[in-house]
């Protein structure tokens, strides 16, 4: 099994050396509003465009990054749900105070989910209900199967086809197949149109996809780190 992490080009540079590193190991601020556990990286199975468009507008650099994973080469006790998920699926059904908003609730589920309670909710489920999960901790660079380089600057059609996401349970059960084809078209050159993969193509797509502006390495450290700006 394969999942994501979407990031800038510049941050993947390191992450190719130094693996995928939690809040409190890299000093870095938060990327959301809600700011996310200190601990922990999160993983998508879908939406790994989104991120990577979202962390390269932050660092003011145009191509957005794809770290692939293999779920066998991590420890599988450290993946946990993604407190936004347990927010979104406890609203009108947990305790919490009605009178709390959205950060206050998210924040919450990302502080109590280290507790027994949360640690048996299965991580998988957290990916079935809005393809995202969290994993506790670095992941080792070893992990890493490939990355691939998105420029927007040349692939804008897939830049904002991915850009329009709005994280959340129903969008994930709506579109989610739409992100995921995305990710699979990207890695993968035999793929003509994304739409293929969607059983309902209801999304615009340039007639004749074409592959400028995207590269995919193999987990090459000397390549990767050898790799320009310009793709």
């Amino acid at each position: 099994m394969k999942l994501y992490h979407g990031t800038s080009q510049i941050r993947a540079r390191e992450i190719i050396r130094d693996g995928i590193l939690p809040r409190k190991i890299t000093k870095l601020k938060s990327n959301f509003e809600i700011v996310s556990h200190p601990d922990r990286v999160y993983l998508t199975n879908s939406y790994a465009l989104y991120f990577g468009f979202g962390t390269a507008h932050i660092d003011h650099c145009a191509s957005a990054a794809i770290i692939e994973i293999e779920v066998d080469k991590i420890d599988p006790t450290l993946l946990l749900f993604d407190e936004d998920v347990l927010e979104q699926l406890g609203r009108n059904q947990d305790d919490l105070p009605k009178h709390w908003n959205m950060e206050k609730r998210t924040e919450y589920y990302r502080d109590m989910i280290d507790s027994r309670r949360h640690r048996e909710l299965s991580w998988d489920i957290s990916l079935k209900a809005m393809g995202t999960c969290a994993y506790h901790g670095s992941i080792n660079p070893m992990a890493i199967s490939r990355i691939a380089l998105v420029d927007g600057s040349l692939q804008t059609a897939l830049k904002w086809g991915a850009l329009d996401a709005s994280i959340s349970l129903a969008n994930y059960q709506i579109v989610g197949k739409k992100y995921k084809a995305m990710t699979k078209w990207i890695f993968d050159e035999n793929l003509t149109d994304p739409r293929e993969e969607w059983e309902k193509p209801m999304y615009p797509w340039p007639p004749s996809p074409d592959r400028n502006g995207i590269k995919v390495f193999i987990n090459d450290q000397r390549e990767f780190l050898n790799m320009g700006e310009n793709i």
